[in-house]
C-alpha cells in the first residue's frame, strides 16, 4: 500500500533570514515540526502568516528572534512543545499563548521584557492545574529588560504558576543576569518540595538562599540537576530540558 500523502511528517525546517524581504515558506500541509531563526520583522510577519495554515499537522515550534512577535495572537491551538526566545512589548501576547495552548506538554519561553510589559499577572491568573493538565515541562528564562522597568511579582508569580502544576517533571527557572526588581529570591524555591514527580531541574540559586538549605529543598527524585551559583554574563544558561531534548 502506498503512504498517504496527506499523513503528517516529522520535519525541521531552520530558516535565518539575511534579507529584509520576508522570505517565501513552501506550502508543506503535514509539517509537525518547525524551528525558526531570524532577525528582523519582515522574516517574523512571513512566519505568522505561514502558522496560520499549519493549525492541524503542527505540534512542536521553535522560534529565536531578537524581535517581537508581529501580532498579539500566535498559534497554538494543535501545538504540544513551544519554544520561544522573543522580546515581549507587553502581556496580551503572553496572556493569549495561555488561554489557546491548553494541549501544550512542554513551553520553553526565553524572553527580554520591553517598558510596561508586567507578565507576573498572566502567570497568576494561570496558576491552576486546569488550564494546562497535559504540562510537563516548563523553562522560563529572563535574558533581559528594557532598562528602569521592574515587574517586582514576576518570579513569585512564575513560582505560584510552578506550586500549581505539580505534575511537571522538568524545570527550568533563571535570572539570566540577575536583574534586580523581578522578584527572583530564596522564597522562590519554597515551590520546589512540591513538585514530587520533578526529575531534571536547572535553576539559578539566590543569593538570599544558603546552599546547604538549598540542598534540602531539592525533590529526592530528581536524577538530572543544574545548580547556578554564578553566572558570568558570557556564560549562557544550560537548560537541561533542552540538552536531553525534552521540549524539542
Amino acid at each position: 500500500m502506498p503512504p498517504r500523502l496527506d499523513a503528517p511528517f516529522s520535519l525541521t525546517l531552520s530558516c535565518r533570514s539575511t534579507s529584509s524581504s520576508p522570505p517565501t515558506f513552501p506550502a508543506l500541509r503535514s509539517l509537525n515540526r518547525l524551528v525558526y531563526s531570524g532577525e528582523n520583522d519582515g522574516a517574523l510577519l512571513a512566519v505568522d502568516g505561514f502558522l496560520s495554515t499549519q493549525t492541524v499537522a503542527l505540534h512542536t515550534l521553535v522560534v529565536h528572534h531578537t524581535q517581537i512577535y508581529p501580532t498579539p495572537f500566535l498559534p497554538t491551538t494543535s501545538l504540544r512543545n513551544l519554544f520561544l526566545t522573543l522580546s515581549f512589548s507587553n502581556a496580551e501576547f503572553l496572556a493569549q499563548l495561555f488561554a489557546h495552548g491548553q494541549e501544550l506538554e512542554c513551553l520553553r519561553l526565553e524572553v527580554h521584557l520591553e517598558l510596561g510589559c508586567v507578565l507576573s499577572t498572566v502567570f497568576r491568573a494561570h496558576a491552576n492545574s486546569h488550564w494546562f493538565p497535559a504540562l510537563r515541562k516548563l523553562s522560563f528564562v529572563l535574558n533581559t529588560a528594557a532598562s528602569g522597568f521592574s515587574d517586582w511579582d514576576l518570579f513569585p508569580a512564575v513560582a505560584e504558576f510552578v506550586r500549581g502544576h505539580t505534575m511537571l517533571d522538568a524545570l527550568c527557572l533563571s535570572n539570566t543576569l540577575r536583574l534586580p526588581g523581578f522578584g527572583y529570591d530564596a522564597a522562590i524555591w519554597g515551590m520546589l518540595p512540591s513538585l514530587a514527580n520533578l526529575r531534571t531541574l536547572s535553576i539559578d540559586v539566590p543569593k538570599d538562599l544558603h546552599f546547604a538549605l538549598s540542598a534540602w529543598l531539592i525533590p529526592r527524585g530528581v536524577t538530572a540537576l543544574e545548580l547556578r551559583v554564578y553566572r558570568p554574563t558570557t556564560m549562557p544558561v544550560i537548560d537541561l530540558t533542552v540538552r536531553s531534548h525534552v521540549c524539542v
